[in-house]
Order: structure tokens, then sequence, then C-alpha cells
């Protein structure tokens, strides 16, 4: 059986929103998904497409993550087409690159792929993903290049008891919650595309 997770928004004032956020309460509209398996504490979700604001950036995982989130912070707080500020959107996606690491926002959902604001700066790309599939862990607290190792690792070996489901390209790191929240209420996933064997 499987479950329905539907897009979920949220539309607080500011000050709540931030203590909100500091608990790990307030997370932004979220991609709709629809649980397909669940085994070892792996879930497997199949999505529709998805639209993607993304950026690259050389360097480390800490740096590079750290400049892609603030480029494209700033689209979202303006620096746009429309020059306006778009609704707080999670998760953010990281994923390793030849060079560092590419960073994206999922778009809100009433977006289209033509009525997207343009961003204004030009390292940042318009990305529409096909509907797919693909497995997660979730985990808590920082997410540390060590962490992300081994719980990538530990995704891989559970898909390879699940023969229905196969891996394809890099496993990828998924941050829901703000800067701020706190670290151990902070809500993590690796997250790996795979494809049905059946």
């Amino acid at each position: 059986m499987s479950d329905t997770i539907p897009y979920a928004t949220t539309n607080l004032p500011g000050h709540f929103a931030y203590l909100l956020g500091v608990f790990g309460l307030a997370r932004g509209e979220t991609p709709e998904y629809r649980v397909v398996l669940r085994r070892a504490g792996m879930e497997v979700r199949s999505y529709a497409h998805l639209l993607l604001m993304e950026t690259e950036v050389t360097g480390d995982y800490a740096a590079a993550t750290r400049e892609g989130h603030a480029r494209l912070t700033r689209y979202f707080r303006g620096h746009n087409s429309i020059n306006k500020t778009l609704p707080t959107t999670a998760p953010v996606l990281m994923e390793a690159t030849a060079a560092g690491w590419k960073t994206s926002f999922f778009l809100p959902a009433h977006f289209s792929f033509s009525t997207t604001p343009r961003p204004e700066d030009p390292r940042l790309r318009l990305q529409l993903e096909p509907a797919h599939l693909k497995a997660v862990l979730r985990f808590q607290g920082p997410d540390t290049p060590e962490k992300l190792d081994t719980l990538g690792a530990k995704l891989i070996g559970i898909l390879r008891e699940t023969p229905d489901y196969v891996p394809i390209g890099k496993t990828m790191v998924a941050r829901y919650d703000f800067a701020y929240t706190l670290h151990f209420l902070r809500r993590n996933e690796v997250q790996l595309r795979v494809t049905s064997g059946n």
C-alpha cells in the first residue's frame, strides 16, 4: 500500500515563522510524492515532474553549498525578472559534481516552466526534472561529509537487497530546515534516484 504526501505550505507571520523554524516546525512548501515502498528505514518515493532552480559552485562541501544557498536565496528574495519575493520551499538539494557541489531549490507548485521568473544571476539555471523515483533515508543533526558517505553506503546496501529498484546517479542531500534550526531537530535526508527493476 502506498501513501501520498501532499504539497505542503507554510504561510506564517515573520516572527512566528522564525520561532517555529528554530524548532524545525516551519519548512515552507514541499513537493508532493507517493511512498511506494518502505524497508529497513528506507522509503522509495514516486515524484511527479518538478521545477528546480540550481547553481554549481566549486570547492568543498561546506563552502560550496553555503555559496550555492546564498545565490538561490537572493533569487527567491526578489533578484528575479518580476522583482518579487517567492514563497519559501523545501528541501534544498545538494549533489556532488566533478568540480564541487550543485545546490537546487524547488520552485513553488503554481509555477510552470514558462511562468517561472527568470534569475538575474547568470550562474543560476532553471531545470525541469521529469517524473522519477527516489530512495530516501532520513536523519537528524548536522550533514557532515563523513555522515553522508556512511548513510549513502547504507542506502545502497538496502537497495542491493531490494531487487525491484536499481540505483542510478549519485547520492544527494536534502535539507528541510533553516540554517538557524537547532542541529538536533533538523530533518535531513540522503536521496538516490532509482529505476524500477520490473
